[in-house]
């Protein structure tokens, strides 16, 4: 059952991740020392789940996702 749900999550790299965010990766590995944004390690390097990441938007004040896809 896990290897299900591993198959469904989508990994960002920090790179990719910036790039979503459109940060830079400095900025992106800043929030991950201070640990304001989620994210695990995997084999030593900074991953981020993207639903992880779309919930942390969606649960940060200020303009939700839903707001912005009604345009």
């Amino acid at each position: 059952m896990l290897a299900f749900f591993v198959r469904k999550m989508k990994l960002l790299s920090l790179e990719e991740n910036a790039q979503f965010l459109r940060c830079t990766p400095k900025a992106l590995r800043n929030k991950v020392m201070r640990r304001q944004i989620p994210f695990k390690k995997l084999a030593g390097r900074i991953v981020f789940i993207e639903a992880e990441i779309l919930e942390w938007i969606e649960n940060a004040p200020g303009v939700s996702l839903g707001d912005l896809r009604k345009d």
